[in-house]
């Protein structure tokens, strides 16, 4: 198990059989200095064709078929933890035409349906149960704390999923080194988690500040939902320690492109 690096696209090794990959912030065409080159977001100052562009040239090369990028299914990110069932019918949706929902997971047994989830610093995993179900998961702190990633594989359970056979690829996302948080975040997720949980993976440095393990966090959930620790592989890459090679809001003040995670049955 490793990620590796393939065309300019992260990828895991225990993901090989089917088709996905984390975006870095190079191999698009964005021109401002802050979203140079491959923003997939709205809002964060490219043109609305920019950010078309970006998402096909990303999506042809993790799908791998034409008109990959009218297809993908990416809405706005709310921070919770709903994993929403998609298929044909939601094709584009986000992307090429209006989002009519909100959600931070999308679950799908259907083929040429590439589900994508966005980020820059928060906690980005791509599922697959080794045979037709997939889901992509953004986890934010709000979004581990209230355990996404166990509802995401709640939801693969639903469609038929074998627990033993699911696997999970975390990608690049910030980690303990660089993720500085307040008493509000251990507060909370030691009202959700508890205080044990919120010990392992939320601690005190030597200047007395607290910082967050969000890999690690998801780590434990996922082995909590039933997945094997040999089915699970975290990036180590921290994208505030890198932001020449990722989008980062903690490294850069939310002056920044946003990149994206995609995984499509085909």
């Amino acid at each position: 198990m490793s990620f590796y690096k393939e065309n300019g696209i992260y990828k895991s090794s225990l993901l090989d059989g089917v088709h996905h990959g984390f975006s870095s912030r190079h191999g698009g065409i964005s021109t401002l200095p802050h979203t140079s080159s491959l923003n997939l977001a709205y809002g964060r100052g490219d043109d609305a064709e920019i950010v078309k562009r970006n998402t096909d040239i990303f999506a042809r090369a993790v799908c791998g078929f034409e008109n990959a990028g009218q297809k993908v299914i990416s809405v706005p990110q709310v921070h919770g933890c709903e994993v929403r069932y998609v298929d044909e019918s939601d094709c584009g949706i986000g992307v090429y035409s209006d989002a009519v929902f909100s959600c931070d997971g999308y679950i799908t047994n259907k083929k040429y349906v590439p589900i994508m989830v966005k980020i820059a610093d928060c906690v980005p995993i791509l599922l697959w149960d080794g045979e037709n179900i997939i889901s992509a998961v953004h986890a934010g702190w709000r979004g581990t704390v209230k355990n996404i990633v166990g509802e995401a594989v709640l939801k693969m359970q639903s469609l038929g999923a074998d627990v033993k056979n699911i696997k999970a690829a975390v990608g690049a996302c910030i980690h303990k080194c660089c993720y500085e948080v307040g008493l509000d975040l251990y507060e909370t997720a030691e009202s959700l988690r508890g205080d044990e949980f919120c010990r392992r993976y939320i601690t005190y440095n030597e200047q007395g500040k607290l910082f967050c393990d969000l890999p690690g966090m998801n780590r434990e959930l996922l082995l909590c939902a039933g997945i094997d620790d040999a089915n699970i592989d975290i990036c180590p890459h921290c994208t505030a320690c890198e932001p020449e090679e990722f989008f980062s809001h903690r490294a850069t003040n939310g002056i920044r492109g946003t990149m994206g995670a995609m995984i499509c049955l085909c």
